[in-house]
C-alpha cells in the first residue's frame, strides 16, 4: 500500500504557516505554470529553423524514491483537472503553425494537426 508521507509534509507546512485555506489555489496556480511552460516549450520548439521534433517527458507525476508532483496527470495517469485534453492538444496543434517552411514534412503534419485538433 502506497502511503503519502510527502503529502502529510506539505500538508503540515501550509498549516504551520496558517495557509490550509489556500492549498487548492496554490495547487491551481502552480498547475497553470507548468501548462504555460510546456506551452512555450512547444512553442519555442516549433520556431526552431531544422527542428526535428520533441518529447515531453512525464506528464505524470513520479511517486517513486521520493517524489516529483510536477505532471499534468497524476502517477496513475489521470487527470488533475487542471487542463482538458482538448486544450493541451490544442497547444500542440497551435504551436505547429509557428515558422514552418512550406512544403516541408512538419508542414504536412501540422495541417493534419489542425484538422484533428478542430473542435
Amino acid at each position: 500500500m502506497l502511503h503519502p508521507y510527502n503529502l502529510e509534509i506539505f500538508r503540515d507546512r501550509l498549516k504551520e504557516n496558517h495557509l490550509s485555506s489556500q492549498a487548492k489555489t496554490f495547487h491551481q496556480a502552480t498547475g497553470h505554470f507548468s501548462i504555460e511552460c510546456y506551452k512555450a516549450d512547444m512553442e519555442y520548439a516549433f520556431r526552431t529553423p531544422g527542428f526535428g521534433g520533441f518529447q515531453l517527458l512525464d506528464l505524470q507525476d513520479y511517486p517513486g524514491q521520493g517524489s516529483a508532483l510536477v505532471g499534468i496527470l497524476d502517477a496513475f495517469m489521470d487527470s488533475k483537472g487542471i487542463v482538458s485534453p482538448e486544450t493541451f492538444l490544442w497547444f500542440l496543434c497551435t504551436s505547429c503553425s509557428f515558422g514552418i517552411d512550406e512544403g516541408s514534412l512538419l508542414a504536412e503534419y501540422s495541417a493534419a494537426s489542425h484538422r484533428c485538433c478542430s473542435f
